[in-house]
C-alpha cells in the first residue's frame, strides 16, 4: 500500500496550519510632528534671530504691539494688546517652542530644532509590539520581514498625551530595526509617529495565524491567501527550520494517503502516528480493515473509544476474543 503514496505524489495536496507568532511588548516615548503656522514662524525666527533670546517689552513692540509706553511714537500701553501679545507666546510655550516670564523670552531646545525641521513637535508615550516567528527562524536576509503580508498587524496602545517635552540627549537613541519592525507592520501607516526611546516589557503575547502549505520538488510552498508567499517559502526550507518543513511535509503525505481515492490499510499510516488525528483518518471510507488492524491501533496507542466506535463490526466480531475487556461497549 506504500505504492499508494508514490502514485498521488503529484496530486495538488495542501494544509492550513497554524503559525504562532510571539509579540514581544515595549514601552516608548515617541513625537507627532505639525507644520508651524505663520505667525510661529515669524516670532521664532525673530528670537532666533536675537540669539535665541528677547527682552518681552522689545518683541512685543517689534511685533507691534502696544506692551510698554513709548512717548515718541505716541503709543500707550494697551492691557488688551499685551493680552493678545501673550496669548501669542502662550500658544508657542504650550508646543514647547519657548519659555517667557514679563521680562525676558527664550528658544527651547524644541524652538530651535521646530526653526530647523519647519515643524513643531507633540509629546506622547504609548505601547508597542513587534512581531517575530515562535517556531521558524529567519536569516539575515529576511530580518525586515513583513508579517502584515501573512495577516498579523501591529498598533500603538495605551497612548497618552504628555502635555511636556522631554530633554533629547537623556534618551537612549532606540534600535533601528525595532522602529523599522514597528512601521513596517503597523496597521495605520497614516499617522507619522517619531520614537525617541523604545524599551523593553516583560510582557509577551502570542497569536496565530493560519497558512496554507504545499509540497513541490521536496521543498515547501507557503502560500497565503492563495498567493505564494516567495520570501517565507524560501526561509522555511532552509537549514534552521528542517525539522519544521519534515513535519510539514509529512502532513501532506499524510493527507495525500487519506484523502486519495485508493485503499489503504492502517499499517500505511505508521510513520504517520505522531501527526494523525485518528477521529478523522478512521472515518475515511477507503481504509481497507482486516483482523490487524485492531491490533495496529493498540500499538499505535489509539483511544479504545475511538477503536470501538469506528471499526466495522465485522472486524469486532472477528476480533473480540483477543480484546473482550478493552473494546468499550457503552
Amino acid at each position: 500500500m506504500v505504492k499508494n503514496l508514490l502514485k498521488f505524489s503529484m496530486q495538488s495536496i495542501s494544509i492550513i496550519e497554524p503559525i504562532k507568532i510571539r509579540l514581544r511588548g515595549y514601552k516608548t516615548l515617541f513625537r507627532r510632528a505639525l507644520p508651524l503656522e505663520k505667525h510661529e514662524k515669524a516670532i521664532l525666527g525673530l528670537i532666533h534671530q536675537n540669539n535665541g533670546d528677547y527682552r518681552f517689552s522689545e518683541l512685543g513692540t517689534v511685533l507691534g504691539f502696544a506692551v510698554a509706553d513709548n512717548p515718541d511714537l505716541h503709543i500707550r500701553k494697551d492691557v488688551a494688546e499685551i493680552q493678545l501679545f501673550e496669548s501669542y507666546l502662550e500658544n508657542l510655550k504650550s508646543s514647547h517652542l519657548i519659555e517667557y516670564n514679563n521680562q525676558s523670552i527664550q528658544l527651547t531646545f524644541w524652538g530651535v530644532k521646530a526653526i530647523t525641521d519647519d515643524l513643531k513637535y507633540s509629546f506622547y508615550s504609548g505601547n508597542i509590539q513587534i512581531p517575530e516567528f515562535f517556531d521558524i527562524e529567519l536569516s539575515n536576509e529576511s530580518s525586515e520581514f513583513n508579517f502584515k503580508e501573512i495577516g498579523v498587524e501591529v498598533r500603538l496602545t495605551n497612548e497618552k498625551n504628555l502635555n511636556k517635552a522631554w530633554v533629547l540627549n537623556d534618551l537612549e537613541v532606540p534600535d533601528i530595526n525595532l522602529v523599522n519592525q514597528f512601521h513596517l507592520n503597523r496597521l495605520n501607516k497614516y499617522d507619522d509617529i517619531l520614537f525617541d526611546s523604545i524599551e523593553p516589557l516583560s510582557n509577551l503575547g502570542l497569536i496565530e495565524t493560519y497558512l496554507e502549505f504545499s509540497e513541490s520538488n521536496n521543498s515547501i510552498n507557503v502560500i497565503y491567501e492563495s498567493k505564494l508567499h516567495e520570501q517565507l517559502s524560501k526561509e522555511i526550507n532552509k537549514a534552521p527550520n528542517t525539522l519544521k518543513a519534515e513535519y510539514l511535509k509529512l502532513k501532506i503525505s499524510c493527507k495525500r494517503l487519506v484523502e486519495s481515492k485508493e485503499a489503504f490499510l492502517i499499517e500505511d499510516l505508521t510513520d504517520f502516528i505522531s501527526i494523525i488525528d485518528w477521529g478523522d483518518v478512521l472515518e475515511k471510507p477507503n481504509i481497507v480493515w482486516n483482523n490487524s488492524s485492531i491490533s495496529l491501533l493498540e500499538k499505535f496507542q489509539v483511544n479504545w473509544n475511538l477503536i470501538s466506535s469506528k471499526s466495522p463490526v465485522s472486524i469486532i466480531q472477528d476480533t473480540i476474543d483477543g480484546y473482550i475487556e478493552k473494546f468499550d461497549w457503552l
